[in-house]
C-alpha cells in the first residue's frame, strides 16, 4: 500500500496542531489552499483540451485552446499572485513555456514544436498545478503507510517518508535540500524551484530557523521527510517571510536532503589562506576542482562573495585570486569578470579592469555595472 505524504502530513499535522499548540487568537488571512483562490481543475481541462488537438494535428485548434488558456490564468490569477507568490511564479513560468509554442501560428516565423516537447511542457505545467494544490504531489510513503512521527525533547515533531542511504548530516557541515515550506492554513511561503539545484543550508546556528537546523541534522543523505516546527523553533511572536508567516505560528517543511559536503569552498578557501598562505590555497583549490570538489559545496556565488569579503578588507591580492579562480571555473559567466574587474580597479591595475569589465560585456553586452565602471574608470 501507498499512502501519499500529503495525506500523511494531513493526519500528521492536525493531530499535532490541535495537540501541541493553541489556536491563535486571529486566524492568518489568506487561502487555506490555492484552489479556494483559482480552481485548478479548469486550467488542467485547458492544457488536455489544447494537448489533445496538437496530438491529432489540429495546430489551428491548438493555438486558440493555449491563447484560451493564458486568457482564464491571466484574467482570474490575481488571488493566488496576491498570497502565494512562489507557487504563482512556477505555474505562471511552466504555462508560459506550455503556450509559447504555439503563439505565432499562422505566421511564416512559426516553427511547428516537436511532440515531445510539447508533451514535456504539458508534463511539467500540469505538474506544478497539481503541486499548488498539493505541495508534495509525486511523493509517497514507502511500505505499508504506517506513520512514525518522532518528537523531539525541544519539540520539533519528524517524520521520514524516505529513507536514503547516505551518511548523517552533522553540525558544521552544509546540507544540499529541497524545501517547501508552509503555514498551518496550507499557505507556502517557500519552495526551491524544480529548475533550479538543491539549496545549500549551512548547518551552524543562526543561518536558518532552528528547528529547521535541528530536523536537517537528523537526517541522512537521500532522506525526505516532514518537519513540524512549533512557533519557538521558528519565528515566535515575530511574522516572518514579509507577513506571509503570522507571529505564534507552527511551520511545515517538506524536505529533501539530497547530499551533505563536509565545508563550503567560500570557508575552507578562507581557512586555508589563514593557515598556509595564499599561494598553497590556490593550488590547493585547483587540486580540489580536478578531483570535482567532491567534499565541498563548490558556487560561482561562494566564490563571488569570499572575494568581496577579502576586498572590503582591502586584501586585494586575495580578492583578485578569488575572483581568478571563479573566472577559471566558470569562464562563460559575466559577473566573475565583473568582480575580478571590481577587483583591480580597487588595487589601481587600470588597464587589467578595463580588460575584465570588456571580457564581461562581451558576454552579456546587458551588464550594466561593467558598463558603468567601464565608463567611469576609462574618463578618469
Amino acid at each position: 500500500m501507498k499512502l501519499t505524504v500529503w495525506k500523511a502530513a494531513a493526519v500528521l499535522i492536525g493531530t499535532l496542531i490541535a495537540a501541541n499548540f493553541a489556536a491563535p487568537s486571529q486566524a492568518p488571512s489568506g487561502p487555506s489552499k490555492v484552489a479556494n483562490k483559482t480552481d485548478m481543475s479548469s486550467y488542467l481541462l485547458h492544457a488536455e483540451a489544447a494537448l489533445e488537438a496538437f496530438n491529432r494535428g489540429d495546430i489551428a485548434e491548438t493555438a486558440k485552446l493555449a491563447h484560451s488558456l493564458e486568457v482564464a490564468w491571466d484574467s482570474n490569477s490575481e488571488g493566488i499572485k496576491k498570497d502565494m507568490p512562489l507557487t504563482y511564479q512556477e505555474v505562471d513560468g511552466l504555462m508560459d513555456a506550455f503556450v509559447d509554442q504555439f503563439k505565432g501560428y499562422g505566421t511564416q516565423r512559426y516553427k511547428q514544436p516537436t511532440a515531445i516537447d510539447v508533451d514535456a511542457a504539458y508534463q511539467r505545467y500540469v505538474a506544478a498545478l497539481k503541486r499548488a494544490e498539493d505541495p508534495s504531489y509525486g511523493t509517497t510513503v514507502g511500505g505499508d503507510g504506517v506513520l512514525n512521527a518522532q518528537k523531539t525533547a525541544t519539540g520539533l515533531t519528524y517524520l521520514v517518508t524516505k529513507n536514503g542511504s547516505g551518511r548523517r548530516a552533522k553540525s558544521g557541515e552544509v546540507a544540499l535540500v529541497r524545501l517547501t515550506g508552509l503555514v498551518q492554513n496550507g499557505v507556502i511561503f517557500r519552495r526551491t524551484p524544480d529548475s533550479a539545484d538543491p539549496e545549500p543550508i549551512f548547518l551552524r546556528e543562526g543561518s536558518k530557523i532552528s528547528g529547521l537546523l535541528e530536523g536537517i541534522e537528523l537526517l541522512h543523505a537521500g532522506d525526505s521527510a516532514i518537519f513540524l516546527i512549533p512557533p519557538a523553533l521558528g519565528f515566535g511572536v515575530h511574522s516572518g517571510y514579509a507577513g506571509a508567516i503570522p507571529p505564534n505560528s507552527p511551520l511545515i517543511y517538506f524536505v529533501e536532503l539530497t547530499d551533505v559536503k563536509s565545508n563550503s569552498v567560500g570557508q575552507w578557501f578562507r581557512d586555508y589562506v589563514k593557515s598556509s598562505g595564499l599561494n598553497a590555497a590556490v593550488d590547493a583549490y585547483r587540486a580540489q576542482e580536478k578531483m570535482g570538489f567532491p567534499e565541498l559545496f563548490h558556487s560561482e556565488g561562494e566564490m563571488n562573495e569570499l572575494g568581496y569579503e577579502f576586498l572590503r578588507k582591502a586584501s586585494f591580492k586575495e580578492a583578485i585570486q578569488a575572483f581568478r579562480l571563479n573566472v577559471e571555473s566558470y569562464p562563460r559567466s559575466a559577473n566573475a569578470y565583473d568582480s575580478l574587474g571590481d577587483a583591480y580597479a580597487k588595487s589601481g591595475e587600470r588597464d587589467l579592469a578595463i580588460q575584465n569589465y570588456r571580457k564581461a560585456l562581451a558576454i552579456d553586452p546587458n551588464m550594466e555595472s561593467s558598463a558603468r565602471a567601464l565608463e567611469t574608470i576609462e574618463h578618469q
